[in-house]
């Protein structure tokens, strides 16, 4: 997860560890926005929380039965309501 969204441009605010990814979209305006977009896509879901001072979208991976195929799937999503959101 954290390779493919850091590869779309998202910034990763922490080394991933175990099942933790924290990104950073653009700016706080623009994380929140994308967090409430994948949100109301349901594809996944995403919490928001706050790092060194910046919003910051908080990804867990927490079952075991989760795939590659899952991953990218929420991935995509992710990148999808990005960029619906940075069109406006």
């Amino acid at each position: 997860m954290a390779e493919l969204l850091g590869a779309a441009g998202a910034r990763l605010l922490v080394p991933p560890a175990l099942n933790q990814v924290l990104v950073h979209f653009d700016d706080d305006l623009t994380t929140d926005a994308v967090i409430a977009a994948v949100q109301e896509d349901r594809t996944c879901w995403v919490g928001g929380t706050r790092w060194h001072g910046n919003n910051a979208m908080r990804i867990s991976v927490c079952d075991a039965a989760t795939t590659t195929a899952d991953i990218e799937a929420s991935a995509a999503a992710i990148v999808r309501c990005w960029t619906t959101v940075k069109k406006g």
